[in-house]
């Protein structure tokens, strides 16, 4: 099958030479209006976290670049209690004349901000990284130097926090990274130039080292005859040690790309775009996302890859096509059976059109996410939605129904041990939101049986829209889905900004008047690493709204970001951080030219939230197996493992060496509440690392095992 590709051209602002670039628009879907839903349904069917406000919204810098400051990393990074215990965020202020600098926030331990001023350096598109080990913060941005403004350039600096145990002592001059006019090594594909630059701190294989990691993307168009997109990226790295900053090293950096994301760039043997994020861990270098193409019928696909030698050499690969077909629902009504997704244009008078061919479940509006290490390091993490798309004829592929809002939230895993894909529905769930299918929502018990009809037996279902603005073709550009966790105790966050009521609203739905310009940021939780979610914490500033917050009032907040850690403040309970854009008028004059060119404000917020989830009862929680320990470890030859169920169920637990093969099934029985040991002999094994998969009715915990002979 044909599927249509729509490609817009890419917008280059003049504003600051050549430094607002937009990454291009390619997208498979496309819009069918001729339907509107009836009304606005939403699903809330567990409960929804106690939460408060730790630091209520406190204004940083005015603004007038409303969009985004980095496409794939969380530029709100926090210090260790031992280190400062404040937060560093590093961010472009553009001012009314068109000037855009790279400006930073303190904020202390208790929430007051220390300073919020620039930095002296032309730039856009931020990031920061924290260094765990002295409390300093790195940052990076990209800008044109003077003398080549011809290209753009990615640059780093460091403030020295442990010297002064205080903010504000930039390393001056900056570093530049990547020089785009002499190009640190050959250009993987024609004509490259990274931009976007990303930054993590890893473990160095050098004895008391650490390494810094940047990575940028491309934004030069595919080199073959498609000439569409790719960002294949570029890996800088840097080994340091506190020495090195004392010194205000501008560091040994190293270079590499990666075959594959350069092949797709080079349309050898054909073109992708991945959208992608990266994490480090440990040892570990790691991409993951979905990739397109512009093929006939090409379904995207998961994929993620692996390196396990501080990103120099083999990236080992891996992938999974995600487009699940879906039903089409049908109902009796005036003498005739009728499918959702036909051409309603006859009804309800008749006769009825036959029902499309094809309807699935992929991924749509899904291109900015970071990816986050999950269950003690041993998968990774991403946001994103799937949406429920359709085939009409040969000519009229991947279509949609945006006035219907069925696209629905979902995290996505890599499991580094199984090697093994999963997602999981989060708003709404369903009632089995890690069994690999999506959620149908119409059915959303998933007892066979519509949940609700209307008078006319059509199917209700649940609706969202996890994009703050109503204007569907901009979904790509506005779009974002951020994680970000405790590792302690397994507690996540996942954050988008939502617009279904501001669509509602702009489409002229009555009783929507007031949500014109409201979006929502929602946010669920979740205490098991992500297995299963709340509802979402929904704030607004809509004063008839349940979920209005009088803090918000008058703001219009998009762009939101959470903090790289969730803070332990006892009794279950976690400080989440924020940090988002508060605009003055609807939609990104910037990037879209939607809205006024009025400006806005940067506000940092913080609020807790209690992780002892407690769910409704017709939709309780799954409540983790308790894996404590297994002891010995290291261990010779035998270990045991120790579980606790809060309920009766069925326990598989699988072994697998380091390379991911399966080793032994030590059980899958039913076991009662409770506490419960098995015993591990690996006697027949050689020395290394093993892991443990326990499955306890679809909640999947994995830990590390040393066999040492």
């Amino acid at each position: 099958m044909k599927r249509t590709f729509v490609i817009l051209l890419l917008l280059v602002l003049s504003i600051s030479l050549l430094a607002e670039i937009f990454p291009q628009k390619t997208e498979k879907y496309t819009a069918d209006r001729s339907v509107k839903a009836r009304s606005v349904t939403r699903s809330v069917t567990r409960d929804v976290p106690d939460w408060e406000w730790e630091v209520p919204p406190q204004s940083l810098l005015t603004n007038y670049a409303d969009y985004f400051q980095a496409y794939g990393a969380l530029p709100i990074a926090l210090q260790p209690d031992e280190h400062g215990s404040g937060i560093y965020i590093v961010y472009r202020v553009k001012d009314q004349a068109g000037n855009s600098e790279v400006s930073y926030s303190y904020i202390d331990a208790e929430g007051n901000v220390l300073a919020s001023q620039g930095m002296g350096e032309v730039g856009y598109y931020c990031d920061a990284e924290v260094d765990q080990q002295t409390g300093d913060v790195f940052a990076t941005w990209h800008a044109a130097i003077p003398g080549t403004p011809e290209t753009l350039d990615c640059l780093v600096t460091y403030d020295l926090y442990h010297i002064m145990l205080s903010h504000g002592l930039w390393k001056d001059p900056v570093i530049t990274v990547i020089d785009s006019s002499d190009p640190p090594i050959p250009d993987p594909t024609e004509n490259d130039e990274f931009i976007w630059p990303e930054l993590a701190i890893g473990p160095s294989p050098t004895a008391g080292k650490q390494r810094l990691y940047m990575i940028a993307s491309n934004n030069i168009a595919a080199d073959g005859a498609v000439g569409f997109p790719s960002e294949n990226p570029i890996i800088c790295w840097a080994d340091f040690d506190q020495n090195d900053l004392d010194l205000q090293s501008d560091l040994d950096w190293n270079y590499r790309t990666i075959a594959t994301f350069d092949s797709w760039n080079a349309e050898d043997p054909m073109w992708y775009r991945g959208f992608k994020a990266w994490t480090v861990i440990d040892n570990k270098v790691i991409f993951a996302g979905y990739r397109l193409s512009n093929e006939d019928y090409d379904p995207d696909e998961m994929f993620c890859f692996v390196n396990e030698n501080y990103g120099e050499g083999e990236f080992v690969e891996y992938y999974q096509e995600l487009q699940i077909p879906e039903d089409n629902p049908s109902w009796e009504y005036n003498g005739f059976t009728w499918c959702m997704y036909s051409d309603l244009t006859t009804y309800p008078d008749g006769p009825p059109s036959e029902p499309y061919p094809d309807v699935y479940q992929s991924f749509i509006d899904s291109g900015r996410f970071n990816l986050y290490p999950s269950q003690d390091g041993n998968s990774v993490t991403w946001g994103g939605a799937l949406g429920i798309l359709f085939d009409i004829d040969p000519a009229q592929l991947n279509m949609y129904r945006p006035l219907w809002y069925q696209i629905y939230p979902k995290i996505f895993r890599f499991d580094l041990t199984t090697n093994e894909f999963s997602f999981t529905d989060v708003y709404p769930s369903g009632a089995n939101p890690n069994d690999g299918i999506p959620m149908k929502p119409w059915d959303l018990d998933e007892d066979g049986e519509y949940d609700e009809v209307w008078d006319d037996n059509m199917p209700k279902w649940a609706e969202d829209w996890p994009i703050f603005h109503y204007d569907e073709d901009s979904a790509f550009y506005y779009n974002h889905y951020y994680v970000t966790s405790n590792p302690d105790y397994g507690w996540m966050v996942y954050i988008w900004v939502d617009g279904l009521n501001a669509k509602e609203a702009n489409e002229g739905t009555a009783g929507f008047e007031n949500w014109v310009a409201t979006p929502e940021i929602a946010i669920c939780a979740s205490n098991n690493w992500g297995m299963t979610w709340s509802d979402p914490i929904f704030m607004n500033a809509n004063p008839e709204s349940e979920n209005y917050q009088e803090e918000l009032d008058g703001m219009i907040p998009c762009f939101v970001y959470p903090g790289d850690v969730i803070e332990d403040a006892g009794d279950n309970m976690g400080i989440l951080h924020l940090f988002f854009l508060d605009d003055n008028d609807f939609g990104s004059f910037h990037s879209q030219q939607q809205g006024l060119n009025n400006g806005s404000t940067f506000e940092y917020a913080a609020i807790r939230i209690d992780f002892n989830l407690n769910a409704a009862p017709d939709n309780e929680l799954v409540q983790a197996p308790s894996m404590t320990r297994n002891y010995p470890n290291p261990f010779n030859p035998q270990t045991t493992i120790e579980f606790e169920l809060k309920n009766p169920g069925n326990m598989k637990i699988d072994i697998y060496n380091v390379k991911g093969q399966k080793v032994e099934t030590l059980t899958n029985e039913f076991y009662d509440q409770g506490k419960h040991t098995l015993i591990w002999n690996a006697d027949n094994l050689p020395s290394g690392m093993y892991f443990y998969k326990a499955d306890n009715e679809g909640y999947v915990t994995t830990n590390r095992m040393i066999l040492l002979k």
